[in-house]
This record gives structure tokens, C-alpha cells and sequence, in this order.
């Protein structure tokens, strides 16, 4: 079978791995067994349950359980990474409420939506939406990514592919918005040309006033070697720059833009 893709999109990116562990969790809850992970959901290679060393008044358990506590004892389960848990008289740690032991884990696809920085798991009976993704990450990385912010809001859902779809709107910066920077810092940029030859046509640059000083310091003592854009180094023409800047009160911020007189009309 061959996948039709958008050729301006990443092909879909898959673990296997994160599947089957998945699979094989749900298949041990259908059977009424509760799951611990042996990893921190932070990381986004555990499995979204609880995590073992959260547990108040941990303490080493006796053969063959590996740990115990006031509410039960726990056994290490080496095929899923996580333990299972034996309750006493059918309790659990409070913190425990807020995730759905019942509910056996699903492995899911994430889209991956780069324009808007989100990420969408939909299921027959929900949709997530996860805002904030680091959708510039390499595609193992992001996966990761996404299965923490999963593990952390305590959704029983393990991503195992991830597919990009197109955004309501084009993307003018696919991989994320570049940055330019001096050796004293960095700033967002809006947009910016050059020439094949990395001289500095316009900038537009958006953020704290300091900082864009010192880029604007930089670009007019024609400083070489001294100013990255997105890791690439760019040079200042041996010429002036017109500039503008605008104050963004709302975002304590300012916007400022400059632009080589040759590429100005009548300059």
C-alpha cells in the first residue's frame, strides 16, 4: 500500500515500540491490573499512570514484590517498563484520582499542525488539543514531547505516530520563527531579506529594547562574523540603514525594522 502524502508536508514519522508497550499495557487493564510507570512522565517515555517513585512512604517491599507502601505492594513487569500494583482492601494513594485506572491506555496518531504550534490526538469519543508544541524538534523528539504534555494531563493515550496536516493559513516559517542573534543575544526576526552572498538587505526584528539596540549597534559598525541568522552568519552592507521602530505595550516588547538604503526607492 502506498501512503499519498502532501509533498510539502514531512512524511508520517512511526515507533512501533511506543505501540506495542502500549498494547500490551491495555491488554494487563483489561484484565482489572493496575499499572505503575517505572518512568517520569516528564520524559515522555513512560507510560501515562501514575509514577512509582511518587508514591508517599515508598519503601522496599519483600520478595517478590519490589516495593510497597501503605496502600499496597508493587511488582516490576521488566515487558512494560512499569509495575503492578496490589492494592490492600481495594485502596490507592489519593494523588491517584486524578488519573482513569479503568480506562486501558490507547495508542494514538498526533497531528501535528507546525503552523499553529499544536498537536491533536482525536478519538471516536474526544479530541485533545496540545498547545505549544515544539514543532521544530526532530520527529522522535517531538513524539516525546507529545506524550509528556499526554502524561502529564493524565490522558490515557500513547502517541505512536505522527502525521502533519496543513494549517488554516500558509506557513511562512515551517520550522519554527527564526531567530537572529549577536554575541550579547537574540531576537526573534519578522522578516528579512538578503542577497545570495549573506548582505543584509532588511531586518525585521521584534523584542526587548537592549537587545535591539545591540543587533542595530552591530548591523551599523558593519560588523562581520558578528550576526547569525537562523545559525547562518549574515554581514552588514557598507552602507546606511533606514530603520523604524514601533513600541508593543501590550507585550513589553518593541518592533523595529531596518532596511538598506540601496533597496529604498530614490536612495
Amino acid at each position: 500500500m502506498t501512503e499519498k502524502t502532501n509533498p510539502g508536508l514531512p512524511a508520517p514519522f512511526e515507533n512501533t515500540y511506543f505501540r506495542e508497550r502500549a498494547i500490551k499495557a491495555a491488554n494487563r487493564q483489561k484484565h482489572g491490573h493496575i499499572l505503575v510507570s517505572g518512568s517520569k512522565p516528564d520524559n515522555g517515555q513512560g507510560l501515562p499512570l501514575p509514577y512509582i517513585h511518587d508514591v508517599p512512604g515508598l519503601r522496599r517491599g519483600s520478595y517478590p514484590y519490589d516495593y510497597e507502601c501503605e496502600w499496597g505492594r508493587f511488582k516490576y513487569e521488566y515487558e512494560l517498563g512499569s509495575y503492578l500494583f496490589t492494592p490492600h482492601n481495594g485502596q490507592v494513594p489519593p494523588d491517584w484520582e486524578r488519573y482513569d485506572l479503568q480506562t486501558p491506555i490507547q495508542p494514538v496518531t498526533a497531528l501535528i499542525d507546525r503552523a499553529r504550534c499544536l498537536a491533536t490526538v482525536k478519538t471516536p469519543d474526544r479530541e485533545i488539543v496540545l498547545r505549544d508544541v515544539p514543532v521544530g524538534e526532530n520527529p522522535y523528539n517531538l513524539l516525546q514531547q507529545v506524550n509528556a504534555a499526554l502524561a502529564q494531563s493524565c490522558q490515557p493515550f500513547v502517541a505512536w505516530r505522527l502525521e502533519w496536516v496543513s494549517g488554516e493559513f500558509d506557513r511562512l516559517w515551517p520550522d519554527g520563527v527564526p531567530q537572529i542573534r549577536n554575541e550579547h543575544g537574540s531576537a526573534y526576526v519578522t522578516g528579512y531579506a538578503h542577497d545570495d552572498a549573506g548582505n543584509l538587505i532588511y531586518l525585521g526584528v521584534v523584542g526587548h529594547k537592549t537587545v535591539l539596540e545591540s543587533i542595530r549597534a552591530t548591523i551599523h559598525a558593519r560588523q562581520r562574523r558578528k550576526l547569525f541568522l537562523q545559525g547562518r552568519p549574515v554581514y552588514p552592507l557598507a552602507t546606511h540603514y533606514s530603520q523604524t521602530w514601533q513600541h508593543l505595550p501590550d507585550y513589553g516588547a518593541y518592533h523595529a525594522t531596518l532596511i538598506a538604503n540601496p533597496a529604498l526607492p530614490g536612495k
